[in-house]
This record gives structure tokens, sequence and C-alpha cells, in this order.
């Protein structure tokens, strides 16, 4: 579908079409021999894109390249583009494909949301070689862009790593996990199953299989256990009660203290089956099944539908709140989704709750074109999931027109040794803890090298103070990018470490000064101007702009109470005094919810509303 812009931008233009004329141009001859034409294709389009962008153009080649470029400008998408130049019938599929790529993918250094840059995943990986050679042959084979199979890569590691290992530095006691939230924009049709299949996600889910099976046997010597326990308890109880109608006091007195004793086993968390991979669950489910394993991972191909179970509106529950929490590793009481009865529910081994996950959205969710997708992305931003977020808009990759017969077929080697890697993350310290084997209580460490530990403190601080009053990260949409940004990068970094590790064991390994710096030319490469572009999409709500609003009189006249604070905002009254006090209420809420603000209760019921912006996230 396109924007009212594209079809302006269309019409603008659509007169210059009328007057080229083209002349009859051959498609060059094929390469006899070649044992993928897709790669062939990859390169005479490489080649040519190197031409064009060193403005070495071919004369039949230079209108169309101007008309793209002008679409570009005028703000028009890759789609518009796309369907602009499959109109040129006198271009080959390799010359269409050229010129798209030299407007729309952008070389290293540009900005812009029509330029997005694409991932170096050679670089990213490039200490763990099977990984590169993986991405590189599913990208190929499958036709789609290789940001999609990194990005998957990278979740697939997250996955492996659980709640096994932490991220610990010398110098703090301050500590993380690896667990990451991917979520790129994936066309149906476009790489979307290759990523999810070829990159990790079906074997996380053969492992979880092996897995099961092996606690199997006990969990149920577990279970029999506590059969038998409560077998024992209710003979006790009869014995009891018999004991006390017959007036032996100290006989009741022995068997009730018996039964105290019986309740005390009873009361020690049950051993669930590990069952920690969700294709798609409610929030309910999703924090059961984090209170049984400790780590749930969650990849759906249909992202967006995953995320409207978190952000639907509800009065009585918090789903938001338990997903926002599992980045960080937080305590969720299932009660806080709306679990009323907790009558025969298994007591679980802790609540804390802890997810990573893979969510590839339809085009249309990060760049929403509807009221229920503009709502969905507001209501992630307005609650600090955005920042917790690695999004992405990976370019579409054209498919040729042109039907090419050969032979098509993913590297069983190579996926075997990739899968291989990737079970030896999964299989790595996962004994440390027999009862809970994906959250032991003590996790193994990926614990940062002198140098590298002090990149990455100086680079969270240097990020936070980015989101100060005023900063370039300032904005309410990018501010909580920033807050979360070292954390990101030290996460990626662990991730991309354990890849290069393979297997360790309870010691756990080092993050070394090589890793930390891929991973930060990744995220500020890659990561970064995705999700400000990403950002820039987000339609703030009446009651954001409200927000907003009042955060910046805060931030010009410091604390300040609450009274004051509502007198000057007065003139908010709409019809009635009812109507003003929502409209405040809501609004400072927001501040709340978003740790823009905090409030300090002070004597005779005053509140004071203090700035947080800039602060410890």
């Amino acid at each position: 579908m396109q924007t009212t812009a594209t079809a302006e931008s269309l019409a603008m233009l659509s007169s210059l079409t009328a007057t080229i004329v083209p002349g009859v141009h051959a498609a060059p001859p094929p390469v006899a021999g070649a044992a993928n034409p897709k790669k062939v294709h990859h390169d005479q389009r490489d080649a040519l894109v190197t031409r064009l962008r060193a403005e070495d153009v071919p004369t039949h080649l230079a209108a169309a390249l101007a008309m793209v470029r002008l679409l570009a400008e005028h703000g028009a998408p890759y789609d518009a583009s796309e369907a602009y130049i499959a109109q040129t019938e006198y271009l080959t599929e390799t010359e269409r494909s050229a010129i798209l790529h030299a407007v729309h993918v952008r070389p290293a250094g540009e900005t812009g949301d029509a330029h997005l840059p694409e991932l170096d995943y050679a670089d990213l990986f490039g200490a763990s070689p099977v990984v590169v050679d993986q991405i590189r042959s599913v990208a190929e084979q499958s036709s789609s862009n290789s940001d999609l199979m990194a990005l998957g890569a990278l979740a697939a590691g997250s996955f492996a790593l659980a709640r096994k290992l932490s991220i610990t530095f010398p110098t703090t006691a301050w500590s993380t996990y690896t667990n990451l939230w991917v979520v790129p924009e994936a066309q149906s049709g476009r790489g979307k199953g290759p990523m999810l299949k070829q990159m990790g996600m079906s074997t996380i889910k053969r492992w979880q299989s092996v897995l099961v099976d092996r606690y199997a046997d006990i969990i149920r010597a577990d279970n029999r256990k506590r059969e038998v326990l409560n077998e024992e308890r209710d003979e006790h109880k009869q014995a009891s009660k018999k004991a006390r109608k017959a007036g032996l006091l100290a006989e009741h007195e022995r068997l009730e203290k018996r039964i105290v004793e019986f309740d005390g086993q009873l009361a020690t968390p049950e051993r669930t089956e590990p069952y920690f991979v969700l294709n798609d669950a409610t929030p309910q489910a999703f924090v059961e099944a984090c209170h049984g394993t400790g780590f749930v991972g969650m990849f759906h191909g249909e992202g967006e539908v995953v995320l409207r179970h978190f952000t639907g509106k509800s009065d009585t529950t918090d789903a938001l709140g338990a997903l926002l929490g599992s980045w960080s590793v937080e305590d969720h009481d299932r009660r806080r989704i709306g679990n009323k009865d907790q009558k025969g529910q298994k007591r679980p081994a802790d609540t804390l709750t802890m997810s990573a996950c893979i969510l590839p959205m339809q085009p249309g969710t990060l760049n929403p074109s509807t009221p229920d997708a503009q709502e969905t992305l507001a209501e992630m931003v307005r609650r600090g999931a955005f920042g917790r977020m690695i999004v992405a808009r990976p370019r579409i990759v054209p498919l040729p027109e042109e039907y090419v017969e050969c032979e098509i077929g993913y590297d069983v080697v190579l996926r075997a040794a990739y899968d291989a890697l990737l079970i030896r993350m999964c299989e790595s310290a996962c004994d440390l803890d027999p009862l809970r084997p994906l959250a032991p209580s003590t996790p193994a460490k990926a614990a940062f090298d002198a140098d590298a530990a002090d990149a990455a403190l100086r680079l969270q601080h240097a990020y936070k103070v980015k989101a100060n009053p005023g900063g370039p990260l300032s904005d309410p949409h990018l501010d909580q990018i920033a807050q979360k940004f070292g954390e990101q990068v030290m996460r990626v970094a662990a991730v991309v470490a354990a890849f290069r590790v393979g297997s360790f064991g309870a010691d756990g390994f080092r993050v070394t000064m090589d890793d930390w710096q891929r991973a930060v030319r990744f995220c500020e490469g890659y990561v970064l101007p995705h999700a400000v572009a990403c950002a820039a999409h987000c339609k703030g709500s009446a009651i954001d702009a409200d927000a907003d609003e009042m955060l910046a009189y805060l931030c010009s006249k410091g604390p300040t109470d609450k009274r004051s604070l509502r007198a000057h905002f007065r003139s908010w009254g709409l019809a009635n005094g009812n109507d003003r006090r929502e409209r405040f209420d809501a609004a400072l809420a927001t501040l709340v919810s978003r740790s823009d603000v905090k409030l300090e209760d002070l004597p005779r019921k005053r509140v004071m509303v203090h700035v947080l912006r800039g602060g410890a996230s």
C-alpha cells in the first residue's frame, strides 16, 4: 500500500518518465559453470552498485537511477522505489536490484530511515567462523537479507545461555544477564522462516526435548516422594485426632510436630518439566513458565501478535509489567497478572522472571500505518519496552524475475557444525543446579576483562548522560534507548564471547576487549540507527503529549510540590474540574511509569515531584 507521500511523489515525477526513451539493452551472458546462480547475481549487482555510487553510471541506467534518487529524496520508502523500478522493462533484474541497492541501502556512516545500515555480521561474529558461514549460506540459499540471519543467530545464542550465565565486572558488584529481545521487521516470504528454522530456533527446541527427557525420571521420583509424604501426613493427621480424643496428649503433640515436619518438606518447590520455549502464550502462561523454569525463550513468526497480548488494556492486570520485568530479571508474582485463585497451583521455585525473545514483525508495526499498530508501538514506548529491544528494519532483498533452475538446498554439513556449537552452549553449565538447570541459584560468570569492563562502564555512563535534559538523546522516545544502551552492548558482547568460547563450565569465561569492540560496532553502527529511525515513527498519545509538556516544565522548575504543579496546569480543564484532574493525574502517572520523575511523600499529605531523567535507570 502506498502512502500519500509516496503517491504524490510518483505523481510529481510521472511526467519525467514520459521523456525516457530507453535503448534496447542486451542482458549480460550467463556465467558458464556457475555453481550458485544467486551468488553470481549478487556479485554482479554489488560490482554495479560500486560503479553507481562512484557516479560511474552507464547511460541506459542514468534516468532510472535519477528517478529512484528523487523518490527517496521526497520521502518515498523502499517499496515505492521497487514498484517504480519494476516498470523499467529495458533493465535486467541485476540492474534493477543494483539501483535499489545503491539508493536505499545506506553506506557506512550515513543516517536516515531510507538508508538504514546493513549488519556487518562478518565483523560481529568474526571470532566464530562457523556462525559467519552459516549466516552467509542461509541468506544466499533463501535469497534473503543476511541481517535477519545474523539477528536470528544472536537470539539463538541468547536462548542457549538462558539464565545460566551472569555478566560481572572486576570493579563493581553490579551484574546483569545475557537475555536479548530481538525484534526485526520481516515480511512474509522474505527470510522470516529461514531465520527461525535455520539459525537455531528448531535446534533449541530439539535440545529442549532432550532436556525434558533427561529430567523425566527425576521429576517422577520427586512426584512419587511427594505422594508418599502426603499419604504419611494424612495418616499422622488421623492418628493425631484419635490420640487427642483418647486423651493421649503426649502422643498427640508428637504427631502434630511430625505433621509440621511433613508440611515443611511439602512446601519446598516442586520440580517441573523444563519446557522453556514458547511459540505463543498468554501473559499468564508466560509468567507460569518463567516461574517453572526460571527462564523463557519466546519466538513467533508474527511477533506483533505476541506484543498485543501484553499491551492489551485491562484494569486488573499488568501483563506488560511482567514482560518488562523479565528483561531485567525482576520479581513478579502471578497474582499481579490476574490469577486470583491460587488453589491447586504448584509452588514456584521462585518468582523471578526472565525472558529472551525473537519476534519478527510485519512491516507496518515498527512503522505503524494503522491506529492499532500506532497504539501498540506507543504503549511499548510509553512503558519502556522499546529501550529493551534490539529493533531493526532490514531492507527487502528483491527476487529475480526470471526463474533460475539450480540445485536448492542448505549446506547440511555447515548446519551440523552450527547446531553442534549451539548445543555446546546449551549444555554448558546446565548441571550447576539439578533443581533448575536453566536458572541455577549460582550462575556461571561471563567476567569482563579489566580493560573491557572499564570501557563498558564508561560507555554506559556516556549514553545516560546523553539522555540528560537538553542532551542529544533526551527525547522521550530516545532516552529509554540511551538508558539501556550500555547494558544492551554488554549483553551482546557476552553472547558474542559465548559463541567464540562454545562450551564453558562452572567458572564461566572471559569477555575480552575484542568481544566488547565487536559489540560496540554492532550496537552503535547498526542497532542505534535502526532504533532512532523506528522511534521517529512512534505516534505518542494525547497523554504522552501532556506528559512531555509537564516534564519540560519540571525540568525548568526543579522539584515541585504536587499541589503547585496541579495549579500550574489548571488550564487543562476541558469541561469541568473532574476532566482537569483526570488529565493531570494521567500525565503524572505516565511520567512515573517512564521513570522520568519520582514522588516523595512529605508530612501533612504533601507530595514532591522530582525529575529523574538522565539519572540511573
